[in-house]
């Protein structure tokens, strides 16, 4: 293997602790550490944000020992371990990094099938080393052959092969886990998977903890002293900025330094402030003066007292002007501190104006507007709960925040809250003022588990659960009641299988029933490796593959229920087309050819042209055209498959020569 540049950045740091060497660092390599956190997390981005701050923590604190490491792979693994970590002790604070989030969308191209890439980590753990980092590098990284075999000290020939045989050992080992892929369609997967850039704040962010973590920062604090003491330490305390100036000449200063003139004295007249009040063009030419410099943590200070110039009331203006006059990464420093600042003043003010501002839907390279509306939300949740919840109510229209926007997810941190406190009838209520299902259902995803895996060391989990599904049993129309019910028991038994099982031996029989049909449309369920003292290390999931055991369960507690058969399997019929796939359920259909399943198939297809993503062999309008032909009524059958083909063909128009064979099959004869 090659020694890289990276590994020059690790030595002078591991040297010299240099601020600008861990952050070349973070910048290069914090896209793969996060993106891989994001998949093992199950896309929860600010738990993903502390997994890639903690491997870079550990990264600084080992840099000596990690000379002769592939480091790209050995980021790899670390971020899959304490992204399990996360999924073991859930420890971590919902601070709302959501980074590229929807926004950056590291997941672009996996959202659609999350279960495959949280496999694929796992499964990559399983190789050798060397083929573990040549999968590393030509698909999370981008590398084409001949930069790999350059990052491997091999010809492009051999990397390429070296390629094709982790592919097919990842195929064997995947296919082990239910996941039937072969090293081809592997590749044709994980095409486009390379991890978009982390923004420039959150790497400095991340790269300052990770120094102040290892033991300190390259600034000697000898030199810090002096700067900071004196007149330029009452700027800071009075508010305003230092500025950086060549000393005026003076004779009496120009002396040889004695005790009526004080080096310190000299070195603080180096730095002049600029005045309180000053217009806020001033303040912008003063921000391009710093950002244009080296980084380094008198820099840092100086632009915080300089924003801190900035009265509350002036934000809006100054945002304004900075959009005209400062580049992103300007922008990016000036205004996290500032929105920050605001929301703990007026915090409905704030999220406000960044969201109507337009910087919520943002999506360079410094600012990820999603992420900076999720931390102030988020900050303001810390403190309240109903007026967040109020404030998202009166903008949930706006595109941002309506179903497919990048910030409609944000609701279901609200309901989460009222839920883990116990106030069911906020959740409802929440639910309720909603406007559309595809809202609602967001606003529930919060409580399900769907996300990350919240309740796994809850003592009092299933407490919780009961409380929660007899409160939801009371609640709004049965439709949708019985909808979020299947929704509750189907995410719980997919993440908590055991332990529903073992809760569903207390319930009676009406609510074993409702949690047998959640247990009948789960796809996937846990399974967990423990340590030798009996603690969960890791999580995996593998395929349900006793649908028809789980069906007749089903029905047995419908019976105990007193459920009419009819009605019971009308359930199991609707649950199960919301949650198989298409192949799956056309498979189950014809087992009960009674059942006019039209409505539920029609609610399926919905779902999946309002997913944020497909395949790139498969999108989501050609399943829709797929779930469209399973309709039995021909004349629906005909108007829900002329709609999807014609979205497939504004969408992937090169695809419609191998759909258009599927259509023909739906369409009458002329």
């Amino acid at each position: 293997m090659m020694a890289d540049d990276s590994h020059n950045l690790l030595l002078r740091f591991s040297r010299d602790h240099s601020d600008e060497a861990i952050r070349a660092l973070v910048q290069r390599h914090s896209p793969l550490v996060f993106a891989t956190a994001l998949r093992r997390l199950n896309g929860d981005h600010s738990a993903a944000q502390d997994v890639t701050q903690e491997v870079f923590t550990l990264l600084a604190r080992k840099a000596a020992s990690l000379q002769g490491v592939f480091l790209s792979g050995w980021l790899h693994r670390q971020a899959c371990r304490r992204a399990a970590n996360h999924v073991r002790t859930e420890q971590r604070r919902r601070r709302r990094e959501q980074i590229a989030g929807e926004a950056m969308d590291p997941t672009a191209g996996t959202a659609s099938s999350p279960f495959l890439f949280r496999e694929l980590d796992e499964a990559l753990l399983k190789l050798p080393a060397p083929e573990h980092d040549a999968v590393v590098l030509r698909f999370f990284e981008g590398k084409d052959y001949r930069q790999l075999g350059m990052k491997l000290g091999i010809t492009e020939e051999a990397a390429r092969k070296r390629v094709k045989r982790s592919l097919d050992r990842l195929g064997g080992i995947m296919k082990k886990r239910g996941l039937a892929l072969t090293g081809g369609s592997l590749e044709v997967k994980l095409l486009g998977l390379e991890s978009p850039p982390v923004p420039e704040a959150l790497v400095r962010r991340i790269a300052g903890n990770a120094v102040k973590a290892a033991g300190g920062s390259s600034t000697p604090l000898a030199f810090l002293k002096p700067i900071l003491a004196g007149s330029a330490l009452a700027s800071l305390a009075a508010g305003g900025t230092l500025a950086m100036r060549e000393p005026s000449v003076d004779p009496v200063k120009s002396q040889p330094p004695s005790a009526a003139n004080p080096v310190r004295e000299e070195r603080a007249d180096a730095f002049t402030t600029l005045p309180a009040g000053s217009p806020l063009e001033a303040i912008i030419s003063e921000i391009k003066r710093l950002k244009s410099g080296p980084a380094h943590t008198l820099t840092r200070l100086q632009l915080e007292v300089l924003l801190e110039s900035i009265r509350i009331e002036q934000i809006p203006e100054f945002m304004a002007l900075a959009e005209e006059r400062l580049t992103p990464s300007e922008q990016a420093a000036a205004y996290e501190p500032l929105l920050k600042r605001w929301t703990s003043k007026d915090p409905e003010a704030a999220l406000t104006h960044v969201l109507h501002s337009g910087i919520a839907a943002r999506r360079d390279a410094a600012i990820w507007g999603s992420t900076l509306l999720g931390n102030l939300l988020n900050t303001w949740l810390d403190r309240s709960r109903d007026a967040p919840a109020a404030w998202f109510i009166a903008h949930q229209d706006h595109p941002f925040l309506r179903p497919g926007g990048d910030g409609a997810n944000l609701v279901g941190d609200i309901s989460k809250g009222y839920y883990q406190h116990g106030n069911h009838a906020a959740v409802f209520r929440l639910i309720d003022a909603l406007h559309s299902r595809e809202a609602k259902l967001s606003a529930f995803r919060g409580i399900t588990g769907e996300g990350f895996m919240w309740t796994m060391n809850d003592k009092g989990k299933t407490e919780r659960w009961m409380n929660f599904h007899r409160a939801l049993q009371t609640h709004g129309a049965p439709g949708m009641r019985e909808e979020l019910t299947l929704l509750f028991w189907r995410n719980l038994s997919q993440r908590q299988h055991g332990d529903v099982l073992a809760a569903m031996e207390k319930m009676d029989p009406l609510e074993k029933f409702n949690a047998s049909l959640g247990m009948l449309a789960a796809t996937f369920i846990p399974k967990h490796t423990h340590d030798e003292s009996g603690q969960i290390t890791s999580t995996t999931s593998t395929p349900v593959e006793d649908h028809d055991e789980r069906e007749t369960a089903f029905m047995q507690a419908a019976a105990d229920a007193g459920v009419p058969a009819a009605e019971a399997l009308r359930m199991a019929g609707e649950a199960l087309s919301l949650s198989l796939d298409e192949a799956a359920f056309r498979a189950w259909i014809p087992k009960h050819p009674e059942l006019d399943l039209d409505d539920s198939i029609l609610r399926r297809i919905r779902s999946e042209l309002a997913a944020n993503g497909g395949l790139i062999d498969d999108p989501k309008e050609a399943v829709s055209l797929r779930w469209a032909a399973m309709i039995r009524d021909p004349d629906l059958r005909l108007r829900a498959a002329r709609a999807t083909f014609l979205r497939l063909l504004a969408v992937k128009p090169e695809l419609a020569p191998k759909t258009s064979l599927c259509f023909r099959r739906i369409s009458p004869p002329n």
